[in-house]
């Protein structure tokens, strides 16, 4: 996916430790680009693995040289499927905005959300274990994200689950 604009480059700083990052304005989202080390690790075998849990592809995203989430992939390029196999801690149905919030955790229980349009309450519960299929494309030209995270910026809400769902 290539949006519309021309991407616009800079340079941020962290203030608590003065590390410098590069970062890309793209329409109205910032990208911080990730360091040459992160492209450079890229491990097929890690790649491989047959499924991750949302925590595992929370750190796909994360840029250790710089130390923040860079869409990035760190074993997946685009073309890639990623599949997850993860146990839900908790589901949200929010009525205004027609959307049910599958809620998961990783190794310190921090919450991950993941919004699908819909209703949801009645197929899933917290225990209940789910498994989910996603596609690595481009953005932009340069970086990585979800044909999930494509569909929501686009549609400007929740996908439905069922595009990602694996029975």
């Amino acid at each position: 996916m290539v949006p519309e604009g021309t991407p616009q480059e800079f340079t941020l700083y962290r203030m608590q430790d003065g590390v410098r990052v590069t970062a890309v304005q793209v329409g109205d989202r910032v990208f911080i680009k990730p360091s040459p080390q992160h492209a450079a690790v890229k491990s097929r075998t890690a790649a491989d693995q047959h499924y991750l849990t949302m925590a595992d592809l929370q750190r796909q995203f994360y840029e250790p040289t710089i130390g923040v989430d860079v869409y990035d992939l760190a074993d997946y390029e685009p073309g890639d499927t990623v599949l997850i196999r993860d146990r839900l801690v908790e589901v949200r149905y929010d009525a205004a905005s027609d959307e049910t919030t599958l809620v998961f955790s990783d190794e310190e229980g921090l919450h991950l959300d993941w919004a699908f349009r819909g209703n949801l309450t009645d197929r899933y519960a917290a225990g209940d274990t789910i498994t989910l299929k996603f596609k690595v494309v481009e953005y932009a030209g340069e970086f990585e994200i979800l044909d999930y995270m494509e569909t929501l910026w686009t549609d400007g809400r929740a996908p439905a689950l069922d595009n990602y769902l694996v029975n």
